[in-house]
């Protein structure tokens, strides 16, 4: 677990390089996808308070590192959600999988807290967070319609991963193992406003402003539909 980070974003350069050119290309992404949920997580967990800027004493401190690897890596593990995100949305899941078909059409049933979003019809007339995804979607996707999607056809599959993206950017800000209670107690606090703040955006756009992605539009459709092919 300790260097899963490492392992994930030197996948990410490897993927990345304008001279990778690999048979394996596709199983290379959905590794990332598949690791990236974690390895931002291991990432604070174990390289939170270490300067992670190539210097050769490898030094830490008691709070979040002014160079810390979540700092530096953040934009590469963003796009590693956003890789995770194109995969689930072409392979047609939309929930975690934590509520049990027993429950899940109960009254008891927990809801998701989230406002709802209402999606933009696509030009045939389908909702896109209603519509089943395809591998034949997605290909439809990457050929002939990148000119006309928008981040707006995709809010649903984006959203999660969004929200995930302001959590742990928070938690870094924050976490250190040497936290006594009240610290604990503080930031868990900051951690629910935005978690909060990040449930009452009514729109991916607002989400995304938020979050504090930086990422431009397209490079957000670009990285999702990687994730979407390599599904």
């Amino acid at each position: 677990a300790r260097a899963l980070s490492s392992g994930f974003l030197a996948a990410c350069e490897i993927a990345s390089a304008e001279d990778y050119q690999s048979s394996g290309a596709s199983t290379l992404v959905r590794d990332i996808a598949d690791s990236s949920v974690m390895a931002a997580l291991t990432c604070i967990l174990f390289h939170n308070t270490k300067d992670d800027n190539g210097a050769s004493d490898s030094s830490s401190c008691d709070a979040p590192h002014p160079k810390r690897r979540w700092l530096i890596g953040k934009e590469l593990f963003l796009r590693g959600l956003l890789n995770c995100a194109g995969c689930r949305h072409a392979s047609g899941i939309h929930d975690s999988g934590c509520i049990s078909g027993r429950t899940a059409g109960s009254k008891r049933s927990r809801s998701t807290a989230f406002v709802d979003w209402e999606m933009v019809d696509d030009a045939e007339g389908a909702s896109a967070a209603a519509e089943r995804p395809s591998r034949a979607g997605t290909r439809k996707f990457s050929n002939n319609n990148s000119s006309r999607a928008t981040i707006d056809d995709f809010a649903n599959a984006l959203r999660p991963f969004v929200v995930y993206y302001a959590i742990m950017d928070q938690l870094s800000a924050d976490f250190s193992p040497s936290l006594d209670d009240q610290a604990i107690e503080e930031a868990a606090n900051r951690l629910v406003e935005v978690i909060e703040e990040c449930q009452r955006s009514k729109g991916i756009h607002e989400l995304l402003e938020k979050a504090h992605v930086t990422l431009s539009h397209s490079d957000i459709l670009k990285e999702l539909q990687r994730g979407m092919v390599a599904a």
